[in-house]
């Protein structure tokens, strides 16, 4: 678990060390949309995953 998170901390810290200059709030702007890809991805794979409802 953790060798999967290393590169993905690296990611965000890469990403908030090119955005910091031009924003004081860089480090919420990528908290927001971090959640908001993380909130897509997951009712994505929920929709793929809930077997369908079909009514008879």
């Amino acid at each position: 678990m953790s060798q999967q998170l290393i590169p993905i901390v690296l990611m965000c810290l890469l990403l908030l060390a090119i955005l910091s200059p031009f924003s004081a709030l860089a480090a919420l702007m990528l908290l927001a949309v971090g959640s908001l890809l993380y909130g897509l991805g997951a009712s994505i794979l929920r929709a793929l995953l809930t077997p369908d409802q079909s009514p008879d």
